[in-house]
């Protein structure tokens, strides 16, 4: 058997994606705390959570393939230099 949907699915990398967030949106100083991320925006993917985001702040204006980039880079980085990558 081969399974397509590994993030999420074998890898509980869920906290990292919200840390590459977090990274992504205090560069823009957009507060976003773990809890309004989990209650709000939880197994959203980018493309539908930055847009969602900015709405809810209001800033619909700034650049969304810029801010997936920058989220990307964050969570890349997170991804090689974690050694605890925990399966689920």
């Amino acid at each position: 058997a081969i399974i397509f949907d590994f993030d999420g699915v074998i890898l509980d990398s869920e906290h990292m994606h919200y840390e590459a967030y977090d990274r992504t949106f205090k560069e823009m100083r957009i507060p976003l705390t773990y809890d309004m991320y989990r209650e709000r925006y939880l197994g959203m993917a980018d493309i539908q959570l930055i847009p969602a985001l900015l709405r809810d702040f209001n800033l619909e204006t700034l650049a969304l393939k810029e801010m997936l980039e920058v989220k990307r880079k964050h969570y890349l980085e997170i991804m090689e230099n974690n050694p605890n990558l925990l399966p689920i």
